[in-house]
This record gives C-alpha cells, structure tokens and sequence, in this order.
C-alpha cells in the first residue's frame, strides 16, 4: 500500500538574488551611476530619492531627514548579495537563458520586516528582489523573477499606497503572468545552459537597479486563480482565503468531453463508480463546480484523501480567523489503470486511452498569516490519485 500524503516542510529551499538593465557610464560612483541611469530612464520619483540619501543635512541646507520613511525605501537603498552561483544557473536554465547577474536578493531582519510592512511575502523592484516570512522557496522565487523580467521591459501596473511607493494588485495582469509563468517554469525540466569562453565582445551583464514600482506576492485581500487546462481539466488553483470573506462555492457540474458517457461500456461504468471531477478549490472555501478550471479527474480515495489533508487544514485555520494563501498543483504525467484501482479490459482502456488525461497526484501547500498580515507557518502535501 503506498502512503498517501508526503508532508513536507513549507520552507523549501532558501533563495539568494541577481536581475537588471542596461549600464550607461562607467564614470563616478557606484551612486552617482545609479543616479545617472534613473535619471536616464525618467524614474525622476527614484533619482530623487537617491540624490536625497547622498544629500548630508546641516543647518544650512534648509530641510531635515525624512520621517517615519517606509522599511521597503530602507531595502532598496542597500545592496542586497548576488544569487548563490547554482540557484542562479538553476533559474537562468529555467527561464530559458534569461541573464539574472544583476538581481540582488534581500533577507535579513529589515527586509523582512519591510515584506510584513506591506502584506506580502515577498516583493520585487527593479532588479531587488526582497523575501519576507514565507517565501525563500523557489517558486516564489520565481514569480519574484519574472517581474525581473516584467520591469525591465517597462512599466508595470500598481496604485500608490500614500507613502511614496506604487504597489501592485494581485489581480493585475502582471501578478497573473508572474504567477503562471512560476508554475510553467518550475514544473518544466532545467535547461541546462552552454558555457561559453569569454568573449571581448560579449554584451555587459545587467547593472542592478531600483523600479518605480513593488510588485508584491501577497497583499492582504482575496483572489482565486488558476492554470491553463490540461485536455480541458484543471491544473493549478492559488488563492487568498479570508475568515467571513469566503462566497459560495457549487458541487461539480461539468466533465471534459473526454470523460465516458454514461450507459457506453464497462469504461463509463467504472468512472462513475469510482471517478469524480475534484474541486482544486473546496466547495465550502468557495470553489465553483462549474468551470473546468477549478474540477481535475480524481479517484474518490484520491479525493477523499486531499479533503482530509489539506482541505481539512485549510478550514480549520479560516475557522481559527487566519488568512490562509492556498495552492494546488494537479500534476500530470502517465497514469496506470491498475494504479487508479481498474482491472481487466477497463484497466487496458485506461493506459491506452485516458493516461494521459488524469493527475498522476496533487501538490497542495498552504501559508498560514493572523489578520494583520504576519507569517504564522506553512505547510505542503502531495496527495496521490489512487485506489489504495
């Protein structure tokens, strides 16, 4: 009999941090450069805030130091260190040769406390990259990446939060694409990437530079999202889940056109005996039964099994009147007729017909947060689609 979950702790590998632009001078400080290439860009909100941080007040310069100035303007004014050298090869093959050499990763006390500051586990500007409570673990990591990538093509989407920073939604177009961009990276295989010589005319790597934006992981407010579909069942769910802001959820309503018809042969016989399309996301924590976006082909004891996991988990904290950050993987691969608990021709059917169909198991995780927002603890599960 094979275990049915694995749990594992929610920490994950740890991240370090490298990302950036196009360097325009050589001449100067480190500080003046930087001024320089803000300016050169016309993030005039930012060059400001350089020039000020070299400006020494006196008597005679007719203003004072900024008060009460945010935690996140504290970060991005500090260096922050490279990404360890394999997690940036690593990501760099995972994000098809994208160069991170420029991306600085920040986690010690302050930056932390500058995430909480701002409801998020974990938030990017420019090339900086900051990691709070909960989010040193590689997919966050890289969401945290392709907003890299994001600003450095442009602009991005964000509101100001009243204290000089503009900060991103979760439901813009920016954090959906981080999000799936993340999920499709990291399930995919590393590229492993050529070496090349040095060459004298090889371009400059990045310089490391600050955005005139923070686009954040968490930010205190609900949202459901979800993969692409997988031959037209669900893939992957995330969701911020809030006490007494959970809507109605529905039972399953809709199948993939490939799922056997009823009253067609032994085939449909056992997938109505013993198949059933699972919610990503729990009915009762607000999950849709209509949309195959939310529904992935489970076992009933593969089901049963992710509703006594970590559904279970994920309630009794919203009942506790935690904030709960919720996702669910179905991961697909080639599953056997025999493993879903089929025997005979309908077991043969299965492996020729509909193994590549139906989730080989499920990743579940979860974060945990109190109401103000502060990282409480994590938790993951891989939860297998079988009959055992």
């Amino acid at each position: 009999m094979r275990a049915q979950e694995e749990r594992t702790d929610k920490s994950g590998d740890k991240a370090g941090s490298r990302g950036g632009v196009r360097r325009t001078g050589s001449a100067g400080t480190p500080a003046e450069r930087l001024l320089a290439l803000q300016r050169s860009a016309g993030n005039a909100a930012v060059a400001r805030a350089v020039a000020e941080q070299r400006h020494q007040h006196d008597a005679h310069c007719g203003h004072g130091p900024a008060v009460q100035r945010s935690a996140v303007h504290q970060v991005l004014r500090s260096p922050g260190r490279p990404l360890d050298e394999p997690l940036r090869t690593e990501m760099e093959g995972r994000f098809g040769g994208a160069d991170f050499s420029d991306v600085r990763v920040h986690t010690d006390t302050v930056a932390q406390r500058s995430a909480t500051e701002i409801g998020a586990r974990a938030y990017t500007s420019g090339s900086h990259v900051v990691l709070g409570p909960g989010g040193t673990d590689k997919h966050t990591l890289a969401h945290e990446l392709t907003h890299v990538l994001q600003q450095r093509r442009g602009s991005v989407p964000g509101t100001d939060n009243g204290s000089g920073l503009r900060v991103s939604s979760p439901d813009d177009h920016a954090e959906r694409e981080a999000e799936a961009n993340a999920h499709r990276v990291m399930s995919a295989p590393v590229q492993r990437m050529a070496t090349d010589e040095p060459s004298a005319t090889a371009p400059e790597s990045p310089e490391p530079f600050v955005g005139d934006s923070v686009q954040r992981v968490y930010t205190g407010a609900p949202y459901v999202t979800y993969g692409a579909l997988h031959n037209g069942a669900g893939s992957y769910m995330k969701a911020e889940l809030h006490p007494g802001r959970i809507p109605p959820g529905s039972s399953p309503r809709v199948k993939p056109q490939w799922w056997p018809r009823a009253g067609t042969g032994a085939t449909a016989d056992w997938f109505a005996a013993q198949m059933v399309q699972g919610h990503l996301l729990n009915e009762n924590l607000g999950g849709p039964g209509n949309t195959l976006d939310n529904l992935t082909p489970l076992t009933k004891t593969g089901n049963s099994n992710h509703l006594h996991m970590a559904e279970a988990q994920v309630k009794k904290e919203i009942n506790n009147g935690n904030i709960v950050e919720y996702e669910v993987k179905a991961v697909y691969g080639r599953v056997t007729g025999a493993g879903l608990g089929a025997t005979g021709a309908v077991a043969a059917d299965i492996d020729a017909n509909y193994a590549t169909k139906i989730p080989e198991r499920l990743e579940a995780s979860t974060t945990v947060y109190d109401t103000q927002g502060n990282w409480l603890y994590g938790e993951s599960w891989i939860v297998h689609n079988e009959k055992h």
